[in-house]
């Protein structure tokens, strides 16, 4: 099994890395990202869900507007390639549902 670059010049840190493992995990950018989540994890979980939505692209926006990107690694090519909007609130959902769900464990 292959190890992730995690430190690269090319990485920023306001990016997310999609990925498991602790290079992935305790990478600044998704440090960032979990505190963004768990800012808006109960918002997310006691709205309706017409307005779940919005709710994802908000953190997304956030994400791009300090020049963050949701990145994933390309085995074939041993790049980091950004996600589509699509891909990236997919990822933002999931988080979202997964720390709702750790709140719920505990609970």
């Amino acid at each position: 099994m292959s190890q992730l670059p995690v430190i690269s010049s090319n990485l920023h840190i306001h990016d997310v890395l999609c990925g498991r493992g602790n290079d992935v995990q305790y990478y600044v950018g998704n440090m960032k990202f979990r505190a963004i989540i768990d800012k808006h994890k109960n918002e997310y979980s006691s709205c309706p869900r017409a307005l779940k939505y919005s709710i994802r692209e908000s953190i997304y926006d956030d994400i791009k507007s300090s020049d963050g990107k949701f990145l994933k690694w390309e085995k074939d090519t041993k790049e980091w390639s950004e996600l589509s909007k699509k891909g990236a609130l997919e990822k933002i959902g999931q988080a979202l549902r997964d720390a709702i769900k750790k709140v719920s464990y505990t609970s």
